[in-house]
């Protein structure tokens, strides 16, 4: 009877975690790369694109704005304090318990939907994604990377 309760128990674990789409939590650590794009509605140049790579302490950063054509990517060399305002706003916005969430609302046919991706130099990963479903936070992080990565515009 013991082993039923434990296999049950275990079964409904199992099954939260995949009803729930989100998977272990990742530590933040160093990015290697970082990658989030997003769209607002469905129009020509709606599609947002942020990328950062740390290749061996070479840091750049490749912004497609907003209401530009998808061929319009600014590409700025930038340097560790970038880095570690980036680290810092995912841990403030808590993007490690973000893993494996992969959610859509299949009621909308135009809304916005993101694509998160995230590289560690230890190899783990954070993936994301969503349309017209978020996580938990996800409004206050994009707005804090919209600021971080919209200073280069404004610089430029």
């Amino acid at each position: 009877m013991k082993k039923k309760a434990i296999v049950f128990i275990m079964a409904l674990g199992i099954l939260f975690s995949f009803l729930t789409g989100c998977s272990k939590e990742v530590p933040i650590g160093e990015v290697e790369r970082f990658s989030l794009n997003y769209n607002k509605g469905n129009m020509s140049g709606s599609r947002v694109s942020y990328l950062f790579e740390n290749n061996e302490g070479e840091y750049t950063v490749s912004i497609k704005p907003y209401g530009e054509d998808e061929e319009n990517v600014y590409t700025f060399k930038t340097d560790e304090d970038f880095a570690d305002a980036l680290e810092d706003i995912l841990r403030k916005s808590e993007v490690g318990k973000w893993n494996g969430f992969d959610k859509v609302n299949k009621k909308v046919l135009d809304g916005n939907g993101f694509s998160l991706n995230i590289v560690f130099t230890d190899s783990s990963r954070i993936e994301a994604s969503g349309y017209m479903k978020y996580p938990d936070g996800y409004g206050s992080f994009r707005e804090a990377v919209d600021g971080l990565f919209g200073e280069f515009l404004q610089d430029n």
